[in-house]
C-alpha cells in the first residue's frame, strides 16, 4: 500500500511538472476562440501555430543548444519588466511575459478574458490601430496588421486617411453635378 501511494505522487508530481514544461496556456486560445467565434490557433502568442510542443521549427524538438538557455532564462520570468527571448514564443507571447511576468499568466489561466485589461491600450504590435488586448478578444492576430475586425480596420483607416477619403468624395459628387449640367445642356443644344 505504502508503495502505490508512493508511485501515485510522483506520478501526480510529474503530470504537475511536466503540463507546465512547455509553458502552453491552452485556455487562452480556448477563451479567444470561444469569445471571438473564430478559429484562433496557437500562432497568436507562439513561433509555430500547432504551439510549443512538436518538432517542426520554433517548436520544443528542434531548439539548439543556445535556444535551450534561452528557453530556461525565459522561464525564469516569474515578474513583470523582465526582458526574455523565449524561442517558442512570437513577439506577441515574448511581449505578454514581458509585460506580465509568467506569475501574472498563470494567475489569468482561470479567467483570459482579463488579458485585454492588464495589455491596457498602447500595445500594439502590428500598427493597426487595434490594440492587441482587443486583436486578442476578436481572435485576430495582433501581428498581423491585416487581421483585425473588419469594422475596426475600416474605422482605423477611415481616421488615418480621412483627407484623401475627403478628397474623392468631394471629386465624386462635383463630378456627378458637372455630369448632371452636361446632360441638361447636351438635350437644350438638340
Amino acid at each position: 500500500m505504502k508503495k502505490a501511494s508512493c508511485a501515485f505522487i510522483l506520478f501526480l508530481l510529474l503530470a504537475m511538472t511536466s503540463s507546465n514544461n512547455a509553458n502552453a496556456f491552452p485556455e487562452y486560445q480556448a477563451w479567444s476562440q470561444k469569445h471571438s467565434k473564430r478559429t484562433v490557433n496557437c500562432a497568436m502568442c507562439h513561433a509555430h501555430g500547432d504551439g510549443p510542443e512538436g518538432s517542426k521549427p520554433g517548436q520544443m524538438d528542434t531548439l539548439d543548444a543556445d535556444a535551450q538557455k534561452r528557453l530556461e532564462v525565459a522561464r525564469g520570468a516569474e515578474k513583470p519588466g523582465v526582458h526574455a527571448d523565449n524561442p517558442i514564443l512570437n513577439e506577441f507571447g515574448n511581449y505578454i511575459v514581458f509585460k506580465l511576468g509568467l506569475e501574472q499568466v498563470y494567475k489569468m489561466r482561470d479567467d483570459p478574458s482579463q488579458l485585454k485589461q492588464a495589455l491596457g491600450e498602447e500595445s500594439d504590435h502590428d500598427g493597426d490601430g487595434i490594440s492587441d488586448g482587443e486583436e486578442f478578444e476578436d481572435g485576430t492576430h495582433p501581428l498581423n496588421n491585416q487581421s483585425g475586425a473588419p469594422w475596426k480596420l475600416f474605422i482605423q483607416n477611415l481616421q488615418k486617411k480621412w483627407v484623401m477619403v475627403a478628397i474623392i468624395l468631394f471629386i465624386a459628387i462635383t463630378s456627378l453635378f458637372g455630369f448632371k449640367h452636361l446632360l441638361r445642356y447636351s438635350s437644350k443644344v438638340d
